[in-house]
């Protein structure tokens, strides 16, 4: 059975969109299309179960588990710098 991984470049994603607070601010900073980020990060959240985001008016506001996830993509973006 295969499993799914999250990669680092994911991490990346979901860490500027994090930041942002908005899909479309964080594929500018990015570079990529908004759909392309918007993918990744439904990507992340599908392998791992749990909703990331949540809409909040016109800003995206983390969920529990995209807290948890937020704490987990710093401490491992600051190993690999």
């Amino acid at each position: 059975m295969s499993r799914r991984r999250i990669t680092f470049r994911q991490l990346e994603i979901f860490l500027a969109v994090a930041s942002h607070r908005n899909f479309t601010k964080a594929a500018a900073a990015l570079h990529l299309t908004q759909p392309a980020v918007s993918l990744q990060v439904k990507q992340i959240a599908d392998t791992l179960g749990l909703p990331l985001f949540e809409q909040a008016g016109r800003e995206l506001a983390l969920t529990g588990a995209g807290a948890e996830m937020l704490n987990t993509a710093r401490a491992l973006d600051d190993l690999w710098s």
